[in-house]
């Protein structure tokens, strides 16, 4: 997968730099962080670009400031050709595609184009979010 962008509504990149390839069945590490001194949380979204089908692969995830009023969210989406990190990616994830919360559980579900993700994202403050997004062999071409 090659790694087309980010998009930050709120807070900004860690110090881990995403890599231009990710291979099959390679992990990556990430991190996104609130803004220092300001009451708000670190809200974004991810894009890898798969070459071979087409497609691209965008990572949603919000974790708000305030946990007492709002909780994490995350989510996982294939889209056709390429697509950029942005604004409308994330919302369209955020407020339109069934999000999972950052329960503390996993959760798995088909994402489109034949491609299932299976994640869990924690409930507290400084979350981590771990999930494999893959292509069952029955519809690898």
């Amino acid at each position: 997968m090659k790694h087309p962008g980010t998009h930050f509504y709120s807070g900004s990149p860690g110090p881990n730099v995403l890599p231009e390839f990710v291979k099959s069945q390679e992990a990556i590490l990430y991190t996104a962080t609130k803004p220092t001194g300001l009451p708000r949380g670190s809200v974004g979204v991810i894009t890898f670009f798969i070459p071979d089908d087409n497609m691209t692969v965008a990572v949603m995830f919000s974790v708000p400031f305030d946990r007492n009023l709002y909780e994490n969210w995350w989510d996982a989406k294939v889209y056709r050709n390429k697509t950029e990190a942005d604004y409308n990616v994330w919302s369209f994830m955020y407020y339109n595609h069934n999000p999972f919360r950052g329960d503390d559980g996993w959760h798995e579900k088909q994402i489109s184009e034949g491609y299932r993700v299976k994640g869990i994202m924690t409930s507290t403050g400084q979350c981590k979010l771990q999930l494999k997004i893959w292509k069952p062999e029955s519809l690898q071409t």
